[in-house]
């Protein structure tokens, strides 16, 4: 379909109390609403309250005789979004947050732009020193190593707190940092007891037709956050789907958090912007689960995707398994990731 021309309407935002705004608005500040298939194409955020989704189409035109609702539902597009024949709705998690707003007969979503606010910073691309050290053994990320394990407090460990905590994950360097991989909205695994780690490898389930935002964090034995010493590869393998087609595992990231990433040649790369998406394509099938890293053939290094990432204290991903059929093709899917791999190193 073809991209909307964006609608444009500027505000001074004098709106009423019952309009709940994030906390990068202010009221003195000026709001520029939009109609368009990505929002994050435009660099604007997704409407997430159904006030000011009201709001958004009464600026925009869109409001007279129409139906407003607020739900969740897996197979829509997360934000506030348009219908041709007059619904406007708002979808909040389990939604999609990869979904284009053009998808599922949708018109587009209304997105919302704080004037003023900078663009995000990009890191510059890593210089070929850069590259190299990723690749040095004492930069290398080994998360063989699992202190505990529960994530969203669904086990299979009990009585510790949430989250996958891998110890230890620098062992070649001179600082002991820890890594603890947590939730920050709802996650449904099809199996707990698969998550982890096997082998050289990290490893989550999820549930088909759910997505969850995953932070990894960098800490002391103390739990104290802390930052590497250094930048780092992060690898996420065998991106695949089920043999039928379905269940197509989709990585969605902020362009601000790595430096730069390789994609095997079966990953699908989707630039949104302020946002890439990384997900396996329809052909890539399900082939066979990695047992090295650093010994991948030439299948499983088209199904992986490796990133460079700065010496930071964390940083965050959306993982989603999206069916791309009927809701009742369950299963889930275990996402595979690592440190160095032989798709770069």
């Amino acid at each position: 379909m073809q991209s909307l021309t964006s609608t444009v309407i500027l505000l001074s935002l004098v709106c009423s109390a019952s309009v709940r705004m994030d906390k990068h608005v202010k009221m003195d500040e000026q709001v520029k609403y939009i109609l368009a298939d990505s929002c994050e194409a435009e660099y604007s955020e997704r409407i997430t309250d159904l006030e000011e989704c009201k709001l958004a189409a009464q600026s925009l035109g869109k409001a007279s005789g129409t139906k407003f609702f607020s739900s969740t539902y897996w197979d829509r597009p997360c934000g506030c979004t348009w219908h041709r024949f007059g619904n406007v709705e708002v979808w909040n998690s389990p939604c999609s947050k990869t979904m284009k707003c053009t998808e599922r007969g949708y018109g587009g979503c209304f997105c919302k732009k704080v004037l003023g606010l900078p663009l995000p910073e990009v890191p510059p691309p890593p210089t070929h020193q850069e590259e190299a050290e990723a690749c040095l053994e004492d930069h290398g990320l080994v998360l063989t190593n699992v202190v505990s394990n529960n994530l969203g407090g669904l086990g299979p460990d009990t009585g510790v707190e949430h989250g996958i905590i891998y110890g230890n994950v620098f062992p070649n360097s001179n600082q002991k940092v820890n890594l603890k991989l947590n939730v920050e909205s709802a996650y449904e695994p099809q199996d707990a007891s698969k998550n982890g780690a096997k082998g050289d490898f990290g490893l989550v389930n999820i549930e088909a037709g759910t997505n969850t935002d995953m932070v990894f964090s960098f800490s002391d034995e103390t739990g104290a956050p802390v930052t590497p010493p250094h930048g780092f590869t992060f690898t996420i393998l065998d991106i695949d789907n089920h043999k039928a087609g379905k269940n197509i595992e989709r990585f969605t990231i902020q362009r601000t958090e790595f430096s730069s990433f390789t994609p095997g040649s079966l990953v699908e790369v989707i630039d949104n912007g302020s946002v890439m998406s990384f997900s396996s394509v329809p052909e890539a099938g399900e082939d066979k689960n990695p047992s090295n890293a650093l010994k991948l053939d030439d299948e499983q290094k088209s199904r992986s995707l490796a990133f460079i990432f700065p010496a930071v204290d964390k940083f965050r991903f959306n993982f989603e398994v999206a069916n791309t059929g009927d809701r009742a093709t369950k299963g889930g899917r275990t996402i595979f990731f690592t440190g160095r791999s032989g798709l770069t190193c």
